[in-house]
């Protein structure tokens, strides 16, 4: 019999077991592997003492509506409509997280969104199924006025840390093993091993967001902003729009192509008056693989 996740006791799903029976002799038990506390108790053995892993004050994400996919990104130094404009979102037109996933999931898209939270010293932005947080035209922006660190998962396993400061990108990584961190991010990153299968990529990610920021999410951060029910919609940097150059023969290259060239001036503005964003040829490019899902309601 082979047994895990029994002292996860609080996650569900988390327990598993593999039970295999054939024909043998009677013989004494063999324990090949002593891993969790649980068994150790069972066998009337001591409890082993051992340190807890730092990112465990994140484990309430798996049984949160943030699990699948996300993007978390934190930042600081900048008010919310700072950071919504950072974002490609218009802070004057708000809408109902409810009602913009209700018409992604009937138009069958993925049209980035984003949600905020202003915690004081910080602003928590949340991408439900989005990763505007994890590009560089979002970090460089948000991060003018102070630090910036977002991490970003998917149901494909794909994730991105990343760190700005002062307008720069720091490092924005898909963490395997070892981060080779620069000075200011090195801190943060220094005792968490990536490349430990046992430990969740995730939760070691939003902890490194908090140490290298000063502020994390809670879930009663994630519960606030879905009951505030407050969305914004978001216009990305225009090559995230188009992730590839115009083939040849594409009838939209000229258009593109003219629109790539739009000088700062003449990007316009959204109704309001607040200033559109200005295409840029920074940031990455990803493939938006994932089904559209809408938030929880309210």
């Amino acid at each position: 019999m082979h047994a895990r996740g029994r002292d996860d006791t609080d996650l569900r799903g988390s327990e598993s077991y593999q039970l295999l029976v054939w024909q043998a002799p009677a013989a004494p038990d063999i324990v090949y592997a002593r891993a969790d506390r649980l068994g150790y108790r069972l066998r009337g053995e001591a409890d082993p003492a051992r340190p807890e892993r730092p990112e465990i004050a994140y484990r309430w994400l798996s049984n949160s509506t943030l699990g699948m996919a996300a993007t978390v990104t934190v930042v600081s130094g900048a008010g919310v409509g700072a950071v919504l404009r950072a974002f490609g979102a218009d802070p004057a037109r708000p809408e109902s997280m409810r009602a913009i996933g209700e018409d992604l999931v009937r138009r069958q898209s993925i049209d980035p969104w984003v949600a905020v939270l202003d915690v004081g010293e910080a602003v928590i932005a949340v991408e439900y199924n989005g990763w505007e947080g994890s590009t560089a035209p979002v970090l460089t922006e948000a991060s003018a006025g102070g630090r910036v660190a977002s991490m970003f998962w998917n149901v494909e396993a794909e994730t991105r840390l990343s760190f700005a400061e002062h307008g720069a990108v720091l490092l924005s990584v898909e963490p395997f093993a070892a981060i080779d961190a620069p000075p200011p991010v090195a801190p943060a990153v220094d005792d968490l091993d990536f490349a430990d299968h046992r430990r969740d990529k995730r939760l070691m990610g939003l902890l490194a967001v908090q140490r290298f920021t000063g502020h994390g999410i809670s879930a009663d951060d994630v519960a606030r902003i879905e009951a505030a029910d407050v969305g914004f919609r978001i216009v990305p940097a225009l090559p995230a729009l188009r992730p590839r150059r115009p083939q040849p023969g594409d009838p939209l290259d000229t258009v593109a192509e003219a629109l790539a060239e739009i000088p700062n001036h003449s990007c316009g503005t959204w109704p309001g008056g607040s200033p559109r964003r200005q295409p840029t040829t920074e940031g990455s490019a990803k493939t938006r693989t994932s089904s559209p899902a809408s938030p929880p309601a309210p």
